[in-house]
């Protein structure tokens, strides 16, 4: 499943999905978001046109196995449980720019780095990137699956959001203001 060449693409982007992985003992599942003709065109990906990659691996015991692609390999995300039958929200946040992002007040997203939080949890911060020339826009995504004998290995999304920049988080302050102003204005309506 892809969706590429947005329209408007810039250095920076978050996608934010909810996941299910479930029904195998082999087969593998990726995320990878870049540019280039590999997201159109139903190949296997090109390191060269991915800046994000996340890859779920079913385990003969049951598990799953979960690695990031960083420069031109897969590296052991350990510190990250995935789990199949087990419903996850992932959310990455990637910054192919020349500066650093800050955003939800406190956190730093550098140059050529990505972000994964799963639920509301930063799970691990600074991933590198892959092959992606730097400075280059992120215009696609897709969602990738192989050798899995029968299909068995399963992944099922849901609530799929994409968007063009790291996406902020209002402040406490910002939502403080804004009920504010909203509750001045529905008092001046009804004097």
């Amino acid at each position: 499943f892809a969706i590429f060449d947005f329209a408007s693409p810039t250095t920076e982007f978050s996608v934010k999905f909810d996941l299910k992985l479930s029904g195998a003992s082999e087969g593998v599942w990726s995320f990878f978001a870049g540019s280039g003709a590999t997201y159109g065109n139903n190949a296997v990906f090109a390191n060269a046109q991915t800046f994000s990659g996340l890859r779920w691996t079913f385990a003969t015991n049951g598990g799953i196995l979960s690695s990031n692609r960083s420069g031109t390999s897969w590296q052991s995300l350990n510190q990250v449980a995935f789990a199949q039958d087990t419903p996850f929200t992932v959310e990455i946040l990637g910054n192919n720019g020349l500066n650093p992002i800050t955003y939800r007040e406190s956190y730093t997203l550098n140059p050529g780095t990505w972000d994964l939080w799963v639920g509301d949890v930063l799970a691990v911060s600074g991933l590198g990137k892959a092959g992606l020339a730097s400075n280059s826009a992120v215009d696609s995504f897709m969602f990738y699956g192989e050798n899995s004998p029968g299909n068995a290995a399963t992944m099922q999304l849901d609530n799929i959001v994409y968007a063009n920049h790291v996406v902020p988080e209002p402040s406490t302050a910002v939502l403080l203001a804004m009920a504010v102003a909203a509750t001045a204005v529905f008092v001046s309506r009804l004097c």
